[in-house]
């Protein structure tokens, strides 16, 4: 889903408004649209996301080309090959104990049903982000990174996000509140997440 000329133009209006550089460099980006989505399920967004938590995307890619070569090398599928008999594969891949925890119970949601994305996607942001928080290892920011990046929700802000908190705070003037900055670009917040994210990228 893509930015359309009126959506860009009155979003890139209320950027100039909260702040004029906001404004100049969201300009200077142009339009855009959300990412492909490049997972093969649900429950592979969510285990990617988990073992990619704190690490940069290097460090990220590393690990898990390791779990897919061990994965494939043992003929198995993720995220079905993410049992306890695999736990010491996983642990010398470079995952955490706390992450291979969270991708056994990933796993056990995708066997029983409960990672259908079309029932997901048919649930309201709030209420789908309390059921995938029963998921071991899977907290606010990991569901608000699903809703924009898997679901594409156009309005979903993460207040969890350091990264998107100071790339937008440096924008504003000392003391503004950045939720109530970006309760401005309401309904297309997601929009300003993925502008952030651009901006941080030095994009």
């Amino acid at each position: 889903m893509n930015m359309d000329k009126a959506a860009y133009e009155s979003f890139l209006g209320q950027a100039k408004r909260v702040s004029a550089r906001l404004g100049d460099d969201i300009e200077r980006i142009g339009p855009i649209g959300f990412p492909p989505r490049n997972y093969s399920s649900a429950a592979d967004f969510l285990a990617r996301a988990v073992v990619g938590q704190q690490l940069s995307v290097k460090a990220s890619r590393t690990i898990w080309s390791r779990l897919e070569a061990a994965c494939n090398a043992r003929q198995g599928t993720m995220p079905d090959w993410f049992v306890a008999a695999h736990y010491d594969v996983i642990r010398a891949s470079g995952v955490s104990n706390a992450k291979t925890l969270a991708l056994f119970s990933i796993a056990e949601f995708h066997r029983q049903g409960a990672l259908e994305p079309g029932k997901l996607m048919a649930m309201e942001a709030g209420v789908r982000g309390e059921h995938l928080r029963q998921i071991r290892g899977v907290g606010p920011w990991t569901c608000d990174m699903m809703a924009i990046f898997y679901f594409h929700d156009p309005d979903i802000w993460p207040r969890s996000d350091v990264a998107v908190l100071n790339s937008f705070g440096a924008y504003l003037d000392d003391g503004t509140d950045p939720d109530s900055a970006a309760a401005r670009f309401r309904p297309w917040r997601s929009w300003l997440t993925l502008y952030l994210y651009r901006i941080v990228d030095g994009d």
